[in-house]
C-alpha cells in the first residue's frame, strides 16, 4: 500500500537561501535564483519563488541570498550621461537653426521677396552667431550639473528605499521568529503541566 503512494515528501521543507523551485509551490528540485533576483533563508515575503531586485539594480550572479546583494546596474550613470549629452546636442542644433535661419518679416510685401545673401548679411550672420555662442555655453554649464544632480538623487533615493525595505523585512522575520519561539515554549509548558498532572494521578492511585 505504501508503494502505491507518490514519491513525494510527507513534509514540505523550504528551499535553502538563494534557491527556489522552478515553479512556485511545487515539488520540483531547488534551483539557484537567477541573476537579478534573490531569496532569503526565511523565505519572506515570497516563499514560492525568488524575488526580483528593484529597477536599476541587479546581482553579481546566481544564488543571491538577501536584498543587500542587489547593486546598481553597471553603466547606468554612464548611459544616463551619454543620453543627456545626445539630447543637449540635439537642443544645441535646434536652437542654432532658430537663431541663425529664422528671419521675421515686417510685412507681407517683404515675405514675397526672396533676397540673395550678400557678404554684408553673411558677416552680420557670423557676428550674430558669435554673440549667441556664449549663451549656449552658459546653458550647457547650467544643465549638465543639474542633470547629474538629478541622476545622483534618484540613485540615492533608490538606495534609501532599498534599505527601508530591508529593515521592514528584518522586522517581519524577527516577529515571525519570536512568535514561533513563544508558541514552542507555550506548547512545552503545557506538555510539562500535563506530564506533572499524570504523574500526580499515578502517585495518588
Amino acid at each position: 500500500m505504501i508503494e502505491l503512494l507518490p514519491a513525494w515528501p510527507m513534509v514540505c521543507l523550504p528551499c535553502p537561501a538563494g534557491t527556489a523551485p522552478s515553479q512556485p509551490y511545487s515539488f520540483q528540485d531547488c534551483q539557484a535564483c537567477p541573476k537579478g533576483s534573490y531569496r532569503s533563508a526565511a523565505s519572506w515575503p515570497a516563499a514560492g519563488g525568488c524575488i526580483a531586485c528593484p529597477d536599476g539594480f541587479t546581482t553579481r550572479g546566481n544564488g543571491s541570498q538577501s536584498r543587500a546583494d542587489c547593486q546598481i546596474t553597471s553603466g547606468l550613470i554612464l548611459s544616463s550621461i551619454v543620453q543627456f549629452i545626445l539630447w543637449l546636442m540635439n537642443v544645441w542644433v535646434a536652437l542654432g537653426h532658430i537663431y541663425l535661419f529664422a528671419k521675421p518679416f515686417s510685412s507681407s510685401a517683404e515675405s514675397d521677396e526672396i533676397e540673395q545673401p550678400t557678404e554684408a548679411s553673411i558677416g552680420a550672420l557670423g557676428e550674430h552667431n558669435t554673440i549667441e555662442m556664449p549663451r549656449f555655453a552658459l546653458l550647457a554649464i547650467f544643465l549638465v550639473p543639474a542633470y547629474l544632480s538629478l541622476v545622483i538623487w534618484r540613485i540615492c533615493h533608490r538606495q534609501v528605499k532599498l534599505l527601508q525595505n530591508m529593515l521592514l523585512v528584518g522586522q517581519l522575520n524577527l516577529t515571525n521568529r519570536l512568535y514561533r519561539h513563544l508558541k514552542i515554549k507555550s506548547q512545552s509548558t503545557v506538555q510539562i503541566e500535563l506530564l506533572q498532572e499524570s504523574t500526580d494521578k499515578e502517585k495518588i492511585e
